[in-house]
C-alpha cells in the first residue's frame, strides 16, 4: 500500500502527463484548423457576386466615366483569382473585397457623373428660358 505522500506524487505525475497531451492535442487542433482553413478556396458564389457589381458598372458606361475605378476592380478581380489559385486565400479574400469596393465606387462615379450632366443641362435650358423671359 502507498503512504499519502506517494499518493499525491502519482497523482501529480498523472495530471501533469494529462495536461501535456491535452497542450499537444489543442496545438494539433489548432494547426489542423489553420491548415484547413488555409487551402479552402475563396467562394464562388463571393467571385460570382463580385463579377456581378463589375458587369453592373460595365452596363453603365463606367469605363468611360470612371474608367481608373473600373480597371482597378477588374485587375484585383483576377489577382484574387491567382492568389486564390495559389493557395493564398487571406491575400485572395482581400483583393475580392477591394475589387467589390472599387467596382462600388465604379458605379458610383458613373452615376454621379451622369447625374451632373443631366443637371447642367437642365441648368443650361432653365437659363435660356430665364434669358427669352428677361427680353
Amino acid at each position: 500500500m502507498l503512504s499519502m505522500n506517494e499518493n499525491i506524487t502519482l497523482y501529480d505525475s498523472e495530471i501533469r502527463k494529462i495536461k501535456v497531451i491535452l497542450q499537444k492535442s489543442v496545438i494539433l487542433a489548432v494547426y489542423l484548423m489553420l491548415v484547413a482553413c488555409g487551402s479552402t478556396p475563396v467562394s464562388e458564389n463571393f467571385y460570382s457576386s463580385v463579377q456581378v457589381r463589375i458587369d453592373d458598372a460595365k452596363k453603365i458606361k463606367a469605363d468611360e466615366l470612371a474608367g481608373a475605378e473600373l480597371y482597378a476592380a477588374q485587375k484585383k478581380f483576377e489577382d484574387a483569382r491567382r492568389a486564390d489559385k495559389a493557395g493564398d486565400r487571406e491575400k485572395a479574400l482581400r483583393l475580392l473585397k477591394e475589387a467589390e469596393l472599387h467596382a462600388q465606387l465604379a458605379e458610383s462615379r458613373a452615376l454621379s457623373a451622369r447625374s451632373q450632366k443631366a443637371l447642367d443641362a437642365i441648368n443650361a435650358g432653365l437659363n435660356t428660358l430665364q434669358e427669352e423671359l428677361d427680353h
